[in-house]
């Protein structure tokens, strides 16, 4: 029985030392993959879309009409905005989970979180080609790397790499 069930013990162990920190870390950064994934296999039309407000939220006809305004002159913003948004807090989540799993809060995990990020922001984009109605689009994943831009650049001006010994400390 060797390496099945050493291999077994292995990944029941490494789920027993999970502490409530790397649980949490865990959860949340699937829980938000699959808000986006679930987001994106979903098509609401123009016209289901003001349908919905109309009905639910603005049902005064002269309040509906500036939103059909202001809709048509800043969806592109409001849409992919939410997209740079959503990619950016997925990478705070991978950084908070691979911190949690590391003995460091180094540069290299905001790294890697961004890695991981762009890859899913990718598959993302892939994965709607196989979704009726809609398409996968290059465009999509630079502005979802712009979520991600923004946030390691936060994250990296925070974070200090491990420094490397100087002649200066080794004469002191």
């Amino acid at each position: 029985m060797g390496t099945t069930s050493g291999s077994l013990w292995t990944v029941l162990g490494v789920f027993a030392c999970m502490t409530k920190r790397r649980w949490y870390s865990v959860s949340l950064l699937l829980g938000w993959a699959g808000f986006i994934f679930a987001t994106s296999s979903v098509v609401v039309t123009p016209q289901e879309f003001f349908r919905w407000i109309h009905l639910h939220v603005l049902k005064n006809d002269t309040l509906f009409h500036w939103f059909e305004i202001f809709w048509g002159a800043s969806w592109f913003i409001v849409v992919k905005g939410f997209h740079v948004f959503e990619f950016a807090l997925l990478t705070v989540l991978a950084t908070w989970m691979i911190d949690a799993f590391c003995t460091r809060r180094g540069r290299s995990n905001v790294i890697i979180a961004a890695l991981i990020c762009g890859g899913f922001a990718a598959s993302d984009e892939w994965h709607e080609t196989f979704v009726p109605q809609r398409g996968g689009v290059f465009s999509d994943v630079l502005i979802d790397m712009l979520g991600v831009l923004i946030t390691v650049l936060y994250l990296l001006s925070g974070r200090r790499s491990p420094r490397r010994p100087t002649a200066h400390d080794a004469a002191e």
